[in-house]
Order: structure tokens, then C-alpha cells, then sequence
């Protein structure tokens, strides 16, 4: 559709500039001066917007994943493809150094912090999932519990569910009333 040639990828970039930072890219441009591609399938979202072909805007997380792999390329703009809006469209991304000089900066403060021991506080909504996955892990045995709460947090617990159980059955109701 739009003429381009791309290659596939098949080696971790690792930044010069940034130890600990890197990229695997999807594909790179094959003709011309070579420069990061980036392909994206979405049906729905937001953050898409488009004048025919081009893409005009796309979710910041892509903006930054392309600036990213255009720090450990040394390119001048990475090309983003996307299935958008039912048609495959394009975008050409410039290098931000602003951008990159911030991704640079947390990278390297993410590693020192590694190094240090210095681990984030447990978000308990956001990480439930995997510290579920992890406790399932242990062996009971070896899980001692010291925690003066326990009680307490095991009793909202089951309160929490059951008033989760019932705002999903009604909801379940409205469902059906509404089908």
C-alpha cells in the first residue's frame, strides 16, 4: 500500500549513551537511511486520529516506545504503522530529544535504584495480580505470618467479595433485562 520495504529485526539493540537501556524492534526500514518500524493493530482507543492515510496523532505510549528505539538507533524518526480506524495508516515519528533525554534519565535512575537494593512500595490494587501469582508460589510452610492486621485484613477481604459478588450479580440482571 504504501511502497515500503522493511526487514525484520532479529538482534537486541543495546544504547550506547545508557547502560541498561535497549530495544527489540519489530522491523527497520530496508531502503534509505534506516530508521525504526513500528507496527500496531487497533481496532478501538483512544489517542488515534488520522487525515486519510497519515496518521496525525497516536497513544503517547506509542510515541514513546518510537523515541525510545530511535535513542538505541541513533536515527532521526522511527516510522509507526498502525491498523487504525479500520485501514492500515502511517506515521513518521521525529527524534525528541527532550524526550529521549527523560527516558535516558528515569532508565538510569530505574538501574541505580536496582543496585541499590531500593525497591518501589507495593501498590496493592495495582500489583494484586501478581503478588496472587507469587503467594501461590510458597509453600505454606514456609509463610509465617506476622502481620497484628491479618485478621482484620482476611475479614475485608471476604466483606469486599461478597459486596462484589452481589454488585455483579445485579449487573449480571441488568444484563439479561437489557438482552
Amino acid at each position: 500500500k504504501f511502497d515500503l520495504r522493511l526487514q525484520k529485526v532479529h538482534r537486541y539493540i543495546s544504547d550506547d549513551a545508557t547502560p541498561g537501556m535497549g530495544a527489540s524492534l519489530d522491523y527497520e526500514t530496508a531502503e534509505g537511511e534506516r530508521m525504526p518500524a513500528e507496527i500496531k493493530m487497533s481496532l478501538f482507543g483512544d489517542g488515534w486520529e488520522w487525515e486519510g492515510d497519515r496518521l496525525t496523532s497516536a497513544p503517547e505510549h506509542y510515541i514513546i516506545q518510537c523515541q525510545h528505539q530511535i535513542a538505541v538507533t541513533n536515527a532521526k524518526s522511527a516510522l509507526l504503522i498502525a491498523w487504525a480506524g479500520f485501514n492500515v495508516r502511517t506515521m513518521l515519528i521525529p527524534r525528541s530529544d527532550t524526550i529521549i533525554g527523560e527516558l535516558r534519565t528515569r532508565i538510569s535512575a530505574f538501574w541505580a535504584d536496582v543496585k541499590a537494593g531500593n525497591e518501589p512500595p507495593v501498590d496493592f490494587q495495582m500489583d494484586g495480580e501478581q503478588l496472587t501469582k507469587l503467594a501461590a508460589t510458597l509453600r505454606y510452610k514456609d509463610v509465617a505470618i506476622d502481620d497484628p492486621d491479618f485478621a482484620l485484613l482476611c475479614e475485608m477481604q471476604k466483606d469486599a467479595a461478597a459486596k462484589a459478588k452481589a454488585e455483579g450479580d445485579k449487573a449480571d440482571e441488568y444484563k439479561a433485562h437489557i438482552m
